[in-house]
């Protein structure tokens, strides 16, 4: 009984913690597909100086 009262507070503590990363990848994920929706495909292959990486 003793030990299930140390443990509970630690398993309540990760699940927030899962939770919170789920919905934090959840609103990366859709803020990078809007990003990648507004760029027009002429501009996939821009690039500012010859070896700055592409969208490609």
């Amino acid at each position: 009984m003793l030990f299930s009262l140390f443990t509970a507070p630690l398993l309540a503590q990760q699940d927030n913690y899962i939770t919170d990363y789920l919905e934090r990848f959840e609103n990366s994920r859709t803020y990078v597909i809007a990003v990648a929706e507004l760029i027009s495909e002429d501009n996939y292959d821009f690039r500012a100086t010859p070896e700055s990486m592409t969208f490609t």
